[in-house]
């Protein structure tokens, strides 16, 4: 179905290549991915890039260190 169509196979792009940053250990990765999907076509991915924007230091953050709060807010 993805290979089928251009705007799944965009999307998947973006997921695939997110994760790989959030999952990786070098922050340095995340601005570069920030300026190349600043202006996609796709207004949710839009939205995402500006939230992770005008939260940087937490996904930042996210990328350097492993742990989180998560058992503390659940």
């Amino acid at each position: 179905i993805i290979s089928s169509s251009t705007l799944l196979k965009d999307i998947r792009e973006v997921y695939t290549s997110f994760r790989a940053i959030i999952n990786g250990e070098d922050k340095t990765k995340l601005k570069p991915w920030l300026e190349k999907y600043k202006t996609t076509t796709i207004r949710r991915i839009r939205s995402l890039v500006n939230g992770i924007k005008r939260d940087l230091e937490a996904v930042e953050n996210a990328i350097k260190y492993k742990w989180s709060n998560g058992l503390v807010e659940g």
